[in-house]
């Protein structure tokens, strides 16, 4: 690597480490939030309660983060200590992939590309941290990284490590290898066709087959299955849930795809004055397939956090490309793009500092119904029409989310809470008696009251 390339790239290498400490700095003054909110508080339930590894809907890359949380359990942490290793390991993992990419791989161009990637689509979806369409904004840029280090020297790390980020990518989340596919054609438009990216590729291309043979898809994801040929017809209504999020949040409702938005167009002006055609196809392309997909499996909406999960990938789709151009940029443009990235970086930032406003809401009404529970010896049974006008409309972890925000006060102060809907109750997964005792405590027997 050329000491102008170097000097270059070093400048972005800094600023991504500066954005990825202030990530876990906010991961850990936001860890309730994070880590007591729907999905993340159920799946950290079972990470407790299940001797074993878990995994949901054969997400099997869901696994660094859950080995820091098992480790620090057989340490005999207490249950705060727990859920802020869960918050800070959530962001500590794209982090080392940013300094393996930067550092062991020296790509600091595609280093940057991760760093953007994590906060160029991010806002809520910062607090539901276990949803695992944030590792498609770090597994297929370190997948690219190493292709780009194989390209330039044919040593055995690199190949490893791509393979690795390959698997990690694909068994990340359903669109992994979709992901996985555009990120190795843009490598592939920028830098050239060698053996490693055509295999890389192929499987890449064939995985989807494989798993569903192997793992038959999940309830949840036949769901998504679904959702897209219905969802076909209605993505020419002008009522498509999915169509407002985007454009209502990126200028209506909120500002925070607003920089995807521009750095979109910048990418675009920039291939087409240097007439990259290819690349520049590839990337409208790439966007456009994702959209239209997107539009269609959830054209009946979701919760603020589920929709704006459905974008992350927006951001590794842009990141990328922008990335490969500017690395063949002189010093003088590489010290402006850190720049840029810095200012996007803060910008992105502020707005999921004023986001935790939102999800505080939502602890807020849990705090006080663990309040509610206490007074009633420990046991409360609510109905879902009283949740619904105190503005507490996702009920299906809702016990989960009690029983953690009641346990951070000792074990012996966990609480139950049962949600009662027109249909059965919503209660804790498991028996009372099964819960461990390490961390919930809840009384056994004790007055129901609604």
């Amino acid at each position: 690597m050329s000491m102008k390339h170097t000097e270059r790239g070093s400048a972005v290498l800094v600023v991504g480490h500066l954005l990825f400490a202030a990530l876990t700095a906010l991961a850990l003054v936001h860890w309730r939030l994070r880590a007591i909110h729907v999905d993340s508080a159920w799946q950290l339930f079972k990470w407790l309660q299940q001797e074993g590894l878990s995994f949901e809907a054969h997400r099997y890359s869901a696994l660094f983060p859950q080995m820091a949380v098992k480790f620090m359990a057989r340490l005999h942490a207490g249950l705060p200590a727990l859920l802020r290793t869960a918050s800070v390991a959530h962001v500590l993992l794209p982090w080392g992939l940013f300094a393996v990419a930067g550092h062991v791989l020296r790509r600091p161009w595609h280093a940057a590309a991760m760093a953007l990637a994590a906060v160029l689509c991010t806002r809520i979806a910062f607090y539901g941290m276990v949803l695992e369409a944030h590792y498609l904004l770090s597994y297929p840029l370190l997948l690219t990284a190493a292709l780009d280090a194989w390209h330039d020297r044919r040593s055995g790390a690199p190949l490893v490590i791509a393979w690795v980020a390959l698997l990690l990518t694909l068994f990340a989340h359903p669109l992994g290898a979709p992901v996985a596919c555009a990120m190795i054609l843009f490598q592939v438009a920028a830098r050239g066709l060698d053996r490693l990216a055509i295999a890389l590729f192929v499987m890449a291309a064939i995985f989807p087959v494989i798993a569903h043979v192997v793992w038959p898809a999940t309830g949840y994801e036949q769901g998504l299955y679904s959702g897209i040929a219905e969802g076909t017809e209605a993505m020419a209504s002008a009522s498509n849930p999915a169509v407002d999020f985007l454009f209502g949040h990126s200028w209506r409702d909120t500002s925070t795809y607003l920089p995807w938005w521009c750095l979109l167009g910048f990418s675009t002006a920039l291939l087409l004055k240097r007439g990259r055609w290819l690349l520049l196809a590839l990337l409208l392309a790439s966007v456009a397939a994702f959209l239209v997909v997107t539009f269609a499996t959830y054209h009946r909406g979701d919760s603020a956090v589920m929709m704006q999960k459905n974008f992350l990938p927006l951001a590794t789709l842009v990141a990328l490309p922008l990335a490969l151009l500017l690395r063949e940029a002189d010093v003088k443009s590489g010290r402006i793009a850190a720049l840029v990235l810095l200012i996007i970086g803060f910008v992105q930032f502020r707005g999921m500092s004023f986001a935790a406003r939102e999800i505080g809401a939502r602890y807020a009404l849990i705090e006080a119904l663990v309040d509610e529970a206490r007074a009633k010896h420990g046991h409360l049974r609510i109905d879902t029409a009283t949740l619904n006008a105190r503005g507490l409309h996702v009920h299906w972890a809702l016990p989960v989310e009690a029983l953690l925000c009641s346990a951070l006060d000792g074990p012996e102060q966990a609480v139950v809470v049962e949600v009662q809907g027109e249909g059965d109750a919503v209660g804790l997964p498991i028996p009372l008696n099964q819960l461990n005792r390490s961390w919930f405590r809840p009384p056994i027997a004790g007055d129901s009251v609604d």
